[in-house]
């Protein structure tokens, strides 16, 4: 994909990228990371969406942290997502830039409760959409 710029042609990979997530400890630990940024790259974030698999409305955070920082930038905090539904967080228009340079990159992460045990205790999916590599 080619984004025209008024001076140079940009060109980019879309790709995208699901991970379940859920964790009994939720909010304290058991953070998943969705997505960071390969260095010394921009990315572009056109969609994310977050589905609840569990038979029960369950909350969820999905946050950004900028390279080289701890402050969390919610896109959802504490959400009550009900049994089943998806809910997305970022679609029709909007956009986020992610940057990166050698050291430090942005990444987007996702955390939520589970009532569930085992190997795979997930209660949710997270689904990011994203043009990679956005650079002039």
């Amino acid at each position: 994909v080619y984004f025209r710029h008024p001076c140079v042609w940009l060109m980019a990979l879309f790709k995208k990228s699901s991970h379940p997530f859920g964790n009994s400890g939720y909010p304290s630990t058991g953070a998943v990371n969705i997505y960071t940024q390969p260095a010394s790259k921009s990315s572009v974030v056109v969609g994310l969406s977050v589905v609840n698999t569990s038979d029960f409305d369950l909350p969820c955070d999905i946050y950004l942290i900028k390279g080289g920082g701890t402050a969390k930038h919610y896109f959802a905090k504490d959400r009550r997502v009900k049994a089943g539904e998806t809910v997305q967080l970022i679609d029709s228009g909007q956009k986020v830039v992610l940057e990166a340079d050698a050291t430090n990159a942005d990444g987007v992460w996702a955390n939520a409760y589970t009532h569930l045990d085992g190997a795979n205790p997930q209660t949710f999916s997270c689904w990011l959409s994203y043009y990679e590599d956005v650079n002039a």
